[in-house]
């Protein structure tokens, strides 16, 4: 398979210097519906995201990952809190996305993604996204890689990772590029 143009320069870090992983590379996971701000079905697009995001392969190349996630059901617990489970949930925080996390010698026990209420959110699955509009789908996958331990890239727009998201159409970065693929090879 031929590397496509856009698929970035294969650069990645880790979310820290220690590179925090979930055991074995699975990611349980819960949704907590409060205050949603979106009258759609979240939990399938965050499903789409999670596959997104632990793919194999993507239009840019084939890496093994070994990462998978599981579902676990909603629940009220809250996201950013210790709990002992990783919670999907919305808040008020003024950012796209936050992951939150803790970790105890190096493996994460818990990673919890908050997503913001105020934000005029694109959440479908078809493209282009909508004007004004921030891509649910890609900010999700950006959110997930860094619970599986991946950092920012601040010289590659291409990669999910990059720390910058923009809104409307051709905005989306919901393909794994060459870093994303390389960092979640390595780090699973």
């Amino acid at each position: 398979m031929g590397i496509l143009t856009g698929c970035g320069n294969g650069t990645w870090n880790y979310l820290n210097s220690y590179a925090p992983t979930h055991p074995g590379s699975l990611y349980n996971w819960y949704y907590n519906p409060a205050l949603a701000p979106v009258a759609v079905d979240v939990v399938a697009l965050f499903k789409m995201s999670m596959n997104y995001a632990v793919a194999d392969s993507s239009s840019c190349g084939s890496y093994s990952t070994n990462a998978s996630w599981s579902y676990k059901g909603t629940t009220a617990a809250g996201a950013g809190n210790i709990n002992g489970i990783n919670v999907i949930g919305w808040y008020d925080i003024e950012s796209l996305g936050v992951m939150t996390y803790i970790h105890d010698g190096g493996v994460m026990l818990e990673a919890d993604i908050r997503f913001d209420t105020g934000t005029a959110w694109h959440a479908t699955a078809s493209l282009p996204v909508a004007s004004g509009k921030y891509d649910f789908l890609s900010v999700a996958s950006h959110e997930i890689l860094h619970a599986y331990g991946l950092g920012h890239t601040l010289n590659d727009p291409d990669n999910v990772m990059y720390n910058f998201f923009g809104a409307g159409a051709g905005t989306d970065r919901r393909t794994k590029r060459l870093g994303d693929l390389y960092g979640m090879h390595f780090l699973n």
